[in-house]
């Protein structure tokens, strides 16, 4: 797997790159890039990195990435659903 497959297998599931970004240091953004020799996989915020992942495999490091941003998928489905839950509690019937 490289950085292209990556691409196209986020871009198949809708989520709007706000929250990530491949091959480029984007501000709060779960990144995947490769950094002198090796890929680094990290959460990019006012200037700091904060890792997850550091790889010398590019096959390695998309595979983790991957399921990074599966987690943030199934998180953020989490909480809507919990959200909207929650809104139907409180509306009256």
């Amino acid at each position: 797997m490289d950085i292209g497959d990556v691409v196209k297998i986020i871009d198949t599931t809708g989520l709007l790159n706000i929250s990530y970004s491949v091959g480029a240091e984007r501000e709060n953004r779960l990144v995947l890039k490769q950094v002198g020799g090796h890929w680094l996989i990290y959460h990019f915020e006012k200037g700091q990195r904060d890792v997850f992942g550091d790889f010398q495999s590019e096959d390695e490091a998309c595979r983790f990435y991957i399921n990074k941003v599966a987690n943030l998928i199934e998180r953020s489905a989490s909480f809507l659903r919990r959200m909207a839950e929650s809104n139907n509690t409180s509306a009256p019937h």
